[in-house]
């Protein structure tokens, strides 16, 4: 009897360690894929977010130079985009927690959580 039991231990160690092996080795995985998947969200936001900012340097161009044009003054138009600039930028600096640091804390959370309730 107890060579039977010394057995039936011996299978579930064996078990128990086959179980934390696969568990560890899901979980290894798991970290994969959520690392990737930043990787790839964040490559593409840089990519994204480069193009935005070539089109936003060609148009602000072209304002400042159909102002300049419109106004008579060579210095003009740029003066004015850069004015205008100048006040989206003290907006979002008076109001960065609000307009942006919440949001994206709250975006991370939300995606986090959405993630979460898949796995």
């Amino acid at each position: 009897m107890k060579a039977d039991e010394k057995q039936d231990i011996e299978e579930i160690v064996d078990a128990a360690k086959e179980y934390i092996e696969t568990r560890s080795e899901i979980s290894k995985l798991k970290a994969i894929d959520k690392g990737s998947k930043v990787a790839g969200s964040v490559a593409s936001g840089i990519i994204l977010l480069l193009l935005f900012f070539a089109i936003l340097t060609f148009m602000s161009i072209a304002l400042a130079y159909a102002l300049s044009e419109w106004i008579g003054r060579a210095y003009s138009g740029f003066l004015l985009v850069g004015l205008f600039y100048l006040l989206v930028f003290i907006l979002l600096a008076v109001n960065k927690s609000k307009w942006i640091e919440l949001p994206v804390t709250n975006s991370i959370i939300r995606n986090f959580f959405k993630d979460h309730e898949k796995d």
